[in-house]
């Protein structure tokens, strides 16, 4: 084998190893973000649970409020009995 040759081999390995590595990362890049975007949707849709359940209880909230408005309004401007 000639030096070219020899020079020519080694040059074929290295870019044959930098492809097969490439490739690898590209590979392992993918699949661990295609997880990462399932963990997200499946955080997305838990907080859209939380929210709907927030809003829920927000408006229970203001249903309590107005009664016990009523109520306040009921005892203080009622007809005095005394």
């Amino acid at each position: 084998m000639t030096d070219a040759q020899t020079w020519t081999a080694l040059i074929g390995m290295m870019s044959l190893l930098a492809g097969a590595m490439a490739f690898s990362f590209n590979l392992i890049s993918r699949t661990f973000l295609a997880e990462m975007r399932g963990g997200f949707a499946e955080l997305r849709g838990e907080i859209r649970v939380i929210d709907t359940k927030v809003d829920a209880l927000a408006r229970r909230v203001d249903g309590l409020d107005a009664d016990v408005q009523a109520i306040t309004r009921r005892l203080m401007d009622g007809p005095d009995t005394a």
